[in-house]
């Protein structure tokens, strides 16, 4: 019976060869309460860590509304809204929609939305750790004509902003012993296997 002796090349060298990689940083918001039609209570963003690059901001919303009335009286439903002003522009997120299915009594909802752009905005307002924004109850818009006869109402329960960005710290660096092994980066680990002799080099060739 051969015997196999397989020879296998590994180079653990932890970060080598990695890209930057995410953080997630979730930001509780103090907008807690009651609010009528326009209201909007301010927060403020301070991540304590610089960004290099924001790829995703998410705005989570929990709470109830209360439908407010068309000038027919016929319910409808309405949302809460976050801002962040960019200068220029804004970047905005939209609460879940609610009210309308339990009118007289307030519909809660429970949701997580994407920020959207309003004249073309960019992050770089956040790079540096830190922004600013609020939290409101939107206005409703409607023909001077033909106001609503009751604007909605709700409240907010829990709130957060959630933001996924790349960081000095989510980049791996490299480890005393990483640098150590480059020195030995052609060296193979051999690990003896049985039947018959293979050796895998490390670019993957074999040889009989």
């Amino acid at each position: 019976m051969n015997r196999i002796y397989a020879a296998i090349i590994v180079f653990c060298i932890p970060g080598l060869f990695s890209n930057a990689m995410a953080d997630t940083f979730v930001v509780p918001l103090s907008v807690s309460g009651s609010y009528m039609t326009g209201d909007k209570i301010p927060f403020d963003i301070d991540l304590g860590v610089e960004l290099l690059e924001v790829l995703e901001v998410k705005f989570y919303c929990k709470g109830t509304v209360t439908a407010g009335l068309d000038y027919w009286g016929n319910p409808f439903s309405w949302m809460f809204q976050a801002w962040m002003p960019a200068s220029p522009g804004y970047w905005i997120a939209d609460g879940t929609s609610a009210g309308e299915s339990t009118w007289p009594a307030p519909e809660a909802f429970e949701g997580e939305s994407l920020f959207r752009d309003l004249l073309h905005p960019t992050w770089d307002f956040l790079l540096d750790g830190g922004a600013s924004g609020w939290v409101e109850l939107s206005d409703v818009m409607s023909i001077p004509e033909y106001p609503p006869s009751k604007l909605p109402a709700g409240t907010i329960e829990s709130a957060s902003i959630t933001i996924i960005a790349k960081t000095d710290r989510s980049i791996p660096a490299f480890s005393p012993f990483g640098i150590i092994l480059i020195s030995v980066i052609f060296t193979p680990v051999i690990i003896i296997l049985r039947e018959t002799q293979v050796i895998i080099n490390a670019a993957g060739s074999e040889i009989r």
